[in-house]
C-alpha cells in the first residue's frame, strides 16, 4: 500500500488537472474580499480573513470533489478496468488515490497560508493573530478540501457514475452550509465549511475554533466510516451494487466492522456534544416554572471560582450560602446554573444531602434542587463545575460564554449557582474570589480587587451587595477614567487599541461626549454609589447591553473601518464620541418604530454628534463635515435609479439587490434621520427647544411602545409636528 501511495502521489504532483484544481482553489478566496461576502459582521478579521476563508473553502471543496471524481473515473472512462484490476486491488487503488488527493489538499492549504499571509497581516495590522490565521487554513480550509474528496469518493463508490456523484456531493455540501448561515442550525451540519459567525479582532476566537475542531472530528469519523463502507460497494466481476457489496463484505469484514465503529463514534460525538444546551425548539411557548420562594432569604454568599483552565474551558467552583428559613418548615431549595455544569456535591449545615437535576434546559440554564431543614439558620455548601454551554437557539452564532487564554466571559449562571430565594436586604454581601490567567483584568458591576498573583494565574476579589449573582468579563483590558457629567466613568478597552486611542486623543472626545449628553439630556441612569463602567466586549455578544452600572459596546466600534465611517463622524475620535453617545440613545433609551424601519438610534446619535462637534469646533466645521455630507448622501440616494424605479430592483440577483438596499438603508438610518431631526429643530424654535424635548424623551421615554422606547410618533408628538412637516416619507 505504501509503494502504491507513493506512485499515485507522484503521478498527481505531475498532473496538470491537479495543479489546475490547486490554482482554482487558491484563487477563490479573492471573491470573498468583496464580490461574494458570506458574513456581514464588521470586524477587520471577519472582512479580511473569515470572508475569504469561507468562500475559498466552500468553492475549494467543490473543486476537490470534481478532482476526485475525475481521478477515480479515469480507469472506467478509458476502459482499463480489466487490466488495472488484474494488477492491483480496486479498493487499494481507490484508497491510494484518496490519500494522494488528501496530501494535495494539505499542500493547497499550505500554499494558501503562505500566499495570503502578507496581505492579511498588512490589512489586519495590530489585530493580526498568526495562530488564528493558521487555524483558518489548516482547520477550516484543509479538512474542507479533504472531506469534499471523501464525500465525492463515497458517492462514486456507491453510484458508479461521476456526473451523478458530483451532483450528490454538491447538494450534500451546499444545503447544510446554506441552512447553517441563514438559520439557527447546529454547527455540526456543516461538514464542508466550519461555522464562522465572525472572527474577533481583540479577544481571540478560541470557542469558534473549539467548535470547529469538534465538528471536524465528528465528520472525520463519519466520512472515515462512509469511505470504508463505500469501498465494499466497488463493482467486482461485473456484479451490481448489492452483489459487489456482499462480496466485499466477505473479503473485508474487518473494514466493515471498523466502519460501523467509526460511524457509531461520529453519531455519539454528535449526540453528546458539549457546546450547546438543549432548550426546546418551541422555547417561546415554554412556560418556565417559577422556583422562587420567599420562605428562604439569602443572608450572604461567597464563592471560590477557578477559571484559569483555558485549554479545556472548564470552570470549577465552591460556593457557600447562608439563608434564613423564615417559614420554620423543611423546604426544597432550587439553584439555577449554566446547563453545561454539574453539581458535584451539596452539604447543608455540614451534612451531605442528595441533589436533584431537573433536566430541563432553558436559555443555557438548568435548575438543581436540594432539601433544607426546618432550622432557621441554614448554610449550604456547593461544589460544581463544567464547561459553559451556549444557548442552542443561536446555533453557535453568539459565543458569549467562554474561558480562553485571551477572553473570559461568565454570566451570572456561569460564575456560581444562583439561589432562587429572596435577598435579606440591599446590603446582603456577595463575594467571589476568581482565579484567572495572568495578564487578564476582570470587570464586573461590583468592586474588583487583586488579591494575589501566582505562577501564570492571578486571584481577584469581586464584591457586590444586594444581589444573588455576579457576571464577570476579563481580558487584557486597559482602564481609562473619563471625566464629565459629574459622575465617575471607567472605560475598559483592549490593550491592542491603547496607542490607537492615544493617537486619536479619543479619551478627550469621549469625555466631551459624556459631558454634553449629561448636560443636554440628563445623567446616564445606573446604580448610585458606583462608577459607571463602559466596557468593550467581543463581537460575539448580541448587540451590547446595559445593566445596572455597566454598559457594553462591541469591538466593531474600534475597527479601522468603523473609525473611518464618515456617516458616524469626521474623524476616528468623533466616531468614538458617536459610540459613547449611544450610551444615551440606544442603550439608555431605544429609538424604534414598527412602522418606520429608518427611525433608529443611529439617526439621533448622528444628530447629537453633529451638535457636539458644532459646540467644539464651530458652525462652519459642523456644516462642512456633517450637514453638507448628509444633504449630499440623501440627494444621491434619492437620485438612485433603483430608488426612482423600484420595480427594477426586484429583477436584480439577490446579492446585488441586497447591497443596494443596504446602502439605501444606511443613508436613511444616519443622514436621513439626522436631517429630519435638524429640520424639526428649526420648526420647534431652535436648539434649546429641541434639547428640552429630547431631554424629556430621554428621561421619561415614549408612550406608544413603553418608556424604554421612543417611536417616531412619540418624537413628533413631543415636537408638535407632523411627519410631512419634517420631511419623512
Amino acid at each position: 500500500m505504501g509503494r502504491l501511495f507513493r506512485v499515485e502521489l507522484g503521478r498527481l504532483l505531475q498532473s496538470r488537472v491537479m495543479w489546475a484544481a490547486v490554482l482554482a482553489t487558491l484563487a477563490l478566496p479573492l471573491a470573498g474580499y468583496g464580490l461574494f461576502p458570506m458574513l456581514s459582521w464588521t470586524t477587520m478579521a471577519t472582512i479580511y480573513l473569515a470572508n475569504p476563508i469561507c468562500v475559498g473553502t466552500l468553492g475549494g471543496t467543490l473543486v476537490f470533489a470534481a478532482l476526485t471524481l475525475y481521478e477515480l473515473d479515469r480507469v472506467r472512462q478509458f476502459r482499463m478496468e480489466a487490466i488495472t484490476d488484474s494488477v492491483v486491488s480496486p479498493a487499494a487503488l481507490a484508497v491510494a488515490r484518496l490519500a494522494g488527493i488528501g496530501v494535495c489538499a494539505l499542500l493547497t492549504a499550505a500554499l494558501g497560508f503562505a500566499l495570503y499571509g502578507p496581505y492579511t497581516a498588512w490589512r489586519l495590522d495590530l489585530v493580526f493573530s498568526l495562530g488564528d490565521y493558521a487555524l483558518c487554513w489548516f482547520l477550516v480550509v484543509f479538512p474542507g478540501l479533504a472531506f469534499g474528496s471523501a464525500c465525492a469518493g463515497v458517492c462514486y463508490f456507491v453510484v458508479g457514475r461521476a456526473d451523478v456523484s458530483f451532483l450528490a456531493a454538491a447538494l450534500f455540501l451546499l444545503v447544510p452550509s446554506y441552512r447553517g448561515y441563514t438559520g439557527d442550525a447546529a454547527p455540526w451540519w456543516q461538514w464542508g465549511l466550519v461555522k464562522l459567525p465572525a472572527l474577533s479582532d481583540d479577544f481571540g476566537n478560541t470557542l469558534v475554533f473549539r467548535i470547529g475542531a469538534y465538528t471536524r472530528l465528528i465528520w472525520l469519523c463519519l466520512f472515515g466510516g462512509a469511505v470504508l463502507l463505500g469501498l465494499l460497494c466497488l463493482r467486482r466481476y461485473g456484479k451490481g451494487l448489492m452483489g459487489s457489496f456482499l462480496l466485499g463484505l466477505r473479503r473485508m469484514w474487518a473494514g466493515a466492522l471498523a466502519a460501523v465503529c467509526l460511524l457509531s463514534a461520529g453519531g455519539l460525538l454528535w449526540r453528546y456534544q458539549p457546546f450547546l444546551d438543549h432548550t426546546p425548539d418551541n422555547w417561546i411557548g415554554v412556560e418556565e416554572v417559577d422556583y422562587m420562594t420567599d420562605a428562604l432569604q439569602l443572608v450572604d454568599a461567597s464563592a471560590l471560582v477557578d477559571a484559569s483552565h483555558t485549554r479545556t474551558g472548564i470552570v470549577s467552583g465552591r460556593a457557600v450560602y447562608r439563608f434564613e428559613n423564615v417559614s420554620g418548615e423543611a423546604r426544597e431549595l432550587y439553584f439555577e446554573m449554566n446547563s453545561g455544569y454539574a453539581m458535584r456535591s451539596v452539604r447543608v449545615n455540614g451534612e451531605r444531602v442528595p441533589v436533584t437535576d431537573c433536566q430541563e434546559d432553558y436559555i443555557a440554564g438548568r435548575y438543581w434542587s436540594c432539601p433544607v431543614p426546618a432550622e432557621r439558620d441554614v448554610v449550604v455548601e456547593l461544589e460544581y463545575g463544567g464547561m459553559p454551554r451556549l444557548w442552542n437557539v443561536s446555533g453557535g452564532m453568539y459565543l458569549d460564554r467562554v474561558v480562553s487564554s485571551r477572553y473570559v466571559a461568565l454570566d451570572r449562571k456561569c460564575v456560581a449557582p444562583t439561589p432562587q430565594t429572596m435577598i435579606l436586604s440591599e446590603n446582603t454581601p456577595y463575594r467571589v474570589e476568581l482565579t484567572l490567567p495572568a495578564g487578564m483584568t476582570p470587570v464586573s458591576a461590583g468592586a474588583v480587587e487583586l488579591l494575589s498573583s501566582g505562577e501564570g494565574t492571578c486571584t481577584w476579589a469581586v464584591e457586590e451587595k444586594g444581589r444573588a449573582s455576579i457576571s464577570v468579563y476579563a481580558a487584557d483590558f486597559v482602564k481609562a477614567d473619563l471625566e464629565g457629567g459629574g459622575v465617575p466613568i471607567e472605560f475598559y478597552f483592549s490593550e491592542k487599541h491603547r496607542e490607537q486611542l492615544e493617537a486619536l486623543d479619543a479619551v478627550s472626545a469621549m469625555e466631551e461626549a459624556v459631558a454634553y449628553c449629561t448636560a443636554h439630556y440628563g445623567p446616564r441612569t445606573f446604580d448610585t454609589g458606583k462608577p459607571f463602567k463602559i466596557l468593550q466586549l467581543t463581537e460575539f455578544e448580541f448587540g451590547g447591553f446595559a445593566s445596572g452600572n455597566i454598559s457594553a459596546t462591541l469591538e466593531e466600534s474600534f475597527t479601522t473601518r468603523s473609525l473611518q465611517d464618515r456617516e458616524k463622524g469626521a474623524s476616528g475620535a468623533e466616531v468614538l464620541a458617536h459610540e459613547i453617545i449611544h450610551q444615551w440613545w440606544g442603550l439608555g433609551v431605544m429609538l424604534q418604530d414598527p412602522e418606520d424601519p429608518f427611525w433608529t438610534s443611529e439617526g439621533m446619535t448622528t444628530y447629537s454628534t453633529y451638535r457636539l462637534m458644532e459646540a467644539r469646533y464651530g458652525e462652519e466645521y459642523a456644516r462642512v463635515h456633517y450637514l453638507e455630507p448628509w444633504e449630499a448622501a440623501v440627494e444621491d440616494s434619492a437620485n438612485n435609479f433603483y430608488v426612482r424605479n423600484p420595480e427594477y430592483l426586484d429583477r436584480l440577483p439577490d446579492l446585488y439587490r441586497g447591497n443596494i438596499e443596504a446602502a439605501i438603508q444606511s443613508v436613511n438610518w444616519y443622514s436621513g434621520t439626522a436631517l429630519m431631526i435638524k429640520r424639526a429643530e428649526a420648526l420647534v424654535g431652535g436648539q434649546e427647544a429641541m434639547d428640552a424635548i429630547l431631554s424629556k424623551l430621554y428621561r421619561e421615554g415614549g408612550t406608544e411602545l413603553g418608556p424604554a422606547y421612543v417611536t417616531l410618533g412619540d418624537f413628533l408628538t413631543a415636537c408638535g409636528l407632523t411627519e410631512e412637516a419634517v420631511g419623512r416619507g
